[in-house]
């Protein structure tokens, strides 16, 4: 039995996490929970989608064909230029054209009114 399985009927209601955190059990006997950030592996084995406009280099780098060098380009330019107001827009990043945006379509997404976290 997991940890979060020990821990849920001794600790009572506990709040909902957003999309793309997971539940840490720091200490299942004192109800010690805490959300994490789910990894960009994580997310996309899940089927959930990167949001451009949040997602931190990191994550970024689980996208196939997006290495240390693009993922740095694509967070330098958010924080240049502002959020992505689609997926297509990613192409203003020097080393994404069509292809690699097609091939990352459905594994990205972009947040309306987001702002970089």
């Amino acid at each position: 039995m997991s940890a979060l399985a020990r821990a849920l009927p001794r600790c009572g209601a506990l709040p909902r996490p957003r999309s793309g955190q997971r539940v840490v059990v720091d200490n299942a006997d004192a109800c010690r929970l805490r959300f994490a950030r789910m990894s960009g592996a994580e997310l996309l084995t899940l089927g959930v989608p990167l949001d451009l406009n949040t997602a931190p280099e990191t994550a970024l780098r689980a996208l196939p064909g997006i290495g240390p060098v693009l993922a740095a380009r694509i967070v330098a330019d958010r924080r240049r230029r502002g959020v992505y107001p689609s997926v297509d827009a990613l192409q203003r990043v020097r080393g994404i054209g069509e292809k690699t945006v097609a091939r990352l379509r459905g594994l990205v997404s972009v947040t309306a009114g987001a702002s970089e976290r």
